[in-house]
Parts: C-alpha cells; structure tokens; sequence
C-alpha cells in the first residue's frame, strides 16, 4: 500500500484591529510520491523527525483534515517556507510550485506556512 502526501498552503491576514486569521490558497495540493521527502518531513517510510502536529489556528480549509478530525490521515507537521524549501530541494515540480506560491504571498508581505498530512 502506498502513502501519499496532502498540502495545505495558508497565508495571513493581518486586519486593522491587529487581529489576525490565516487563509487557504486554494485548495488540498497533492505532491509527488516520495518516501525520501516524506522521511525529511515527518519520519514517515523512513528515519526523520518527529512529526509537530498542526498549529491550534489553522484556516477554515484544512479543518475537516486536522488531528483527530481526519482519520485517515496521519503524521500531520507544518513548515514555514524557510523550513519548507530546503527540504524539497530536487523534489517534483508540484513542490516547487507550491514554494513559488508561497513565496508570492511572502513577497507581498503575507506570513505563510505549509500544512502537511500523509495517508497509507
């Protein structure tokens, strides 16, 4: 049975009142199948790190997909695009793509950060 890899690409909004709330970029991205990456990633199929879970304020879109929401995901961590670039390094086109998204929203003076989630 394979594991396929689920993204997430959020970005923030900063309001006037100093609030702040974070936003999908579309929808669920799916990358490329690669046990290396996912290893580097969150330590699944291979040896890595441990996996950190999601941040407590994640947009609207990736709730129905959170810990113990989605079932049938596992091993769910997030990266800032500092942490998510070099790990993708030599990776599918669908990582770079999401990295270049990301890096937009940076250049516009958005924080990101990329939620992951994998499936058996």
């Amino acid at each position: 049975m394979g594991c396929d890899i689920h993204m997430w690409l959020e970005h923030e909004h900063k309001y006037h009142n100093a609030t702040s709330n974070w936003w999908p970029f579309g929808s669920e991205i799916g990358g490329d199948r690669d046990y290396e990456l996912f290893a580097r990633m969150a330590g699944v199929r291979g040896d890595g790190p441990e996996p950190k879970g999601w941040p407590e304020n994640i947009g609207w879109c990736a709730e129905a997909h959170a810990p113990g929401v989605d079932a049938d995901l596992h091993s769910h961590t997030w990266f800032t695009l500092e942490e998510f670039e070099p790990l993708i390094r030599d990776c599918g086109v669908s990582y770079m793509a999401l990295a270049a998204a990301a890096r937009a929203f940076v250049l516009a003076g958005h924080d990101v950060r990329i939620l992951v989630a994998f499936d058996n």
